[in-house]
């Protein structure tokens, strides 16, 4: 897998670049929350991201909290990881990574580069 960022300077959105490092389950998704939603009307998402795989997702300005989730086949959800709310609106891109972190409360994290 190769990581690239893209430097060039969005106004109004930004590119994230998330890849999943987390092996235990078979695909996740990731949910950028804004206060006003909840992950079953969020407008941005990525869907049945596999290990080891890169996705990339360009979202408005704004306040997010990031939700993953893994959804077994009874339709049962897995809450992974949680962030606190996330401000994406000074220009830029972000580059994801999503792993395992046994100090964090829900066992994983997302770390940002």
């Amino acid at each position: 897998m190769t990581l690239t960022h893209d430097h060039r300077p969005r106004a109004f959105t930004h590119q994230i670049d998330l890849a999943n490092l987390v092996f235990d389950y078979e695909a996740l998704d990731v949910y950028f929350v804004k206060p006003t939603e909840t992950i079953e009307s969020a407008e941005y998402k990525l869907s049945y991201v596999e290990f080891t795989e890169l996705e990339t997702l360009s979202i408005a300005s704004g306040e997010y909290e990031i939700n993953v989730v893994f959804e077994d086949d009874n339709e049962t959800l897995t809450l992974l990881y949680q962030s606190e709310p996330i401000s994406f609106d000074s220009a830029g891109n972000h580059t994801m990574v999503l792993h395992k972190d046994d100090s964090q409360p829900l066992g994983y994290l997302i770390s940002t580069f």
